[in-house]
């Protein structure tokens, strides 16, 4: 089964193209599994039953953490690994051809290094990260997503230091650079083209 992911920064249109390629996979006839890292993440879904329980609302966007909670992001980390690994075996057995992932485990790990205030780290989780055909990073300048009506909560100074972890990380996640301050529909008919010479081999779009 081929796995396709979307990394970037927050704001940089990862949602966006994940959506857009599901719909130009499915039109082109593909079983399509929309994957989402940090939905599906197990620590994500205990801090949600949590809130949800007592009415709390929604943490707000973690920039700081102590040594214990980036611990448990690493364990909570090896879970989901494992869990994904038998989500793909099932979804397989079901008929899916392609997941398309919005953000993938690359973006945990990148969290991660920045809580750590690391560039480079948790390379033993390469080897067990399953390899995506194609990872995409959509790259754009941080100021961008902080002039939107929508910006990220966290702030520019945030988005700059994270882009710089991703940038040093490119070549070790095989992470195809795709220029993300252009019309959505120009970059999704490069990514489109770029999908298909991929699959093209194994089966046709």
């Amino acid at each position: 089964m081929d796995i396709i992911s979307f990394s970037g920064i927050d704001g940089s249109g990862k949602t966006t193209q994940a959506n857009l390629l599901c719909g130009y996979l499915k039109h082109s006839g593909k079983k399509v599994f929309r994957f989402h890292a940090t939905q599906f993440s197990i620590a994500q879904k205990i801090s949600f039953k949590k809130n949800s329980s007592d009415n709390t609302p929604p943490a707000p966007a973690v920039t700081k953490a102590s040594f214990l909670a980036i611990l448990a992001r690493i364990v909570a980390l090896s879970v989901d690994i494992v869990r994904f690994s038998f989500l793909k075996s099932k979804l397989a057995r079901q008929g899916y051809d392609i997941i398309v992932s919005d953000r993938y485990f690359y973006d945990t790990i990148v969290n991660i290094l920045f809580l750590r205030h690391a560039s480079k780290g948790l390379c033993f989780f390469d080897s067990l990260i399953p390899r995506t055909t194609v990872s995409f990073y959509l790259k754009i300048d941080p100021t961008i997503p902080t002039l939107r009506d929508r910006s990220p909560e966290q702030g520019d100074d945030y988005l700059r230091r994270k882009k710089v972890i991703i940038e040093e990380n490119i070549d070790r996640f095989s992470f195809v650079s795709i220029v993300a301050d252009r019309d959505q529909s120009v970059i999704a008919q490069e990514i489109n083209t770029i999908v298909s010479e991929h699959l093209l081999s194994s089966s046709p779009l």
